[in-house]
């Protein structure tokens, strides 16, 4: 993985999810002080596992171990599988993150307040495909994002697929409730009609330091998007369920199913 990449991303990823909840539960950045806010940190557990999963450390150096059920992720691990293999997470909060094949996907944090009451988690998918079922009653306090390269994705009490192709197009169908996609980008980078909408966006509060928030869209059920390598973005469109059954996405529906029986 290109640290040039991933490096930056995982810093603003990090700072903007940190600034955002910093009221929110308790919840503050990594670097804060755990024992002073009450954070603890919860790692995901590896629950299935189907063919060839490998766990890579942040250092390039150290060899990758094969992944089994059971196996937790800690901050700058790295989660990667093969042709044809999958891998499923049970996260902090009750949330579900399945893995597709020929995915990586590289965790940055999972806290939650010791007071129980809220959570945070923050991965960032580099390649392949994700499904997250984050969708409870009553929802869970507290943010699940995904990064891409191109765009930061929130989602909100929802069940979502996710994938990040080879031509670096983030695109993202949403199946239940609703998840939130935003672009930051550094003020010099904005291309401006009018100068007052310039002055409106640089005046206001920064989510992250020395960026601002390019554009926001709320996608909700039944709709998908697509996100661009250069960060524009297509409007959220309605899909039909019924040209939308692949066999990841079946496999994905059974499990979901399996997990409401259960509840």
């Amino acid at each position: 993985m290109s640290k040039k990449l991933v490096t930056p991303l995982k810093v603003i990823g990090i700072l903007w999810i940190g600034l955002i909840l910093a009221g929110d539960g308790g919840l503050h950045p990594p670097d804060a002080a755990a024992n002073t806010w009450g954070v603890r940190q919860t790692p995901p557990e590896l629950v299935r596992v189907t063919g060839q999963v490998t766990l890579a450390a942040e250092d390039p150096s150290l060899v990758p171990r094969p992944m089994v059920v059971g196996d937790p992720l800690t901050p700058g691990e790295i989660l990667h599988t093969g042709p044809k293999s999958r891998a499923a997470l049970n996260i902090v909060g009750n949330c579900r993150l399945r893995v597709g094949e020929q995915s990586r996907l590289w965790f940055l944090a999972a806290e939650v307040a010791e007071a129980g009451n809220s959570r945070r988690v923050v991965v960032e998918l580099a390649q392949g495909k994700i499904w997250v079922h984050n969708f409870q009653s009553p929802p869970v306090k507290g943010h699940f994002v995904v990064l891409t390269p191109s765009v930061a994705i929130e989602i909100h009490n929802a069940v979502c697929r996710i994938e990040f192709h080879k031509d670096k197009t983030t695109d993202v169908s949403v199946y239940q409730g609703q998840v939130w996609l935003s672009r930051f980008v550094a003020p010099d980078k904005l291309k401006m009609d009018k100068k007052a909408k310039a002055d409106k966006l640089l005046n206001r509060p920064m989510p992250v330091p020395d960026r601002v928030r390019q554009w926001t869209y709320v996608v909700t059920a039944m709709q998908r998007t697509l996100v661009r390598p250069g960060g524009s973005a297509v409007r959220p469109f309605r899909f039909a369920a019924k040209a939308d059954q692949s066999d990841w996405v079946r496999w994905n529906h059974k499990l979901d199913e399996a997990v409401t029986t259960t509840k």
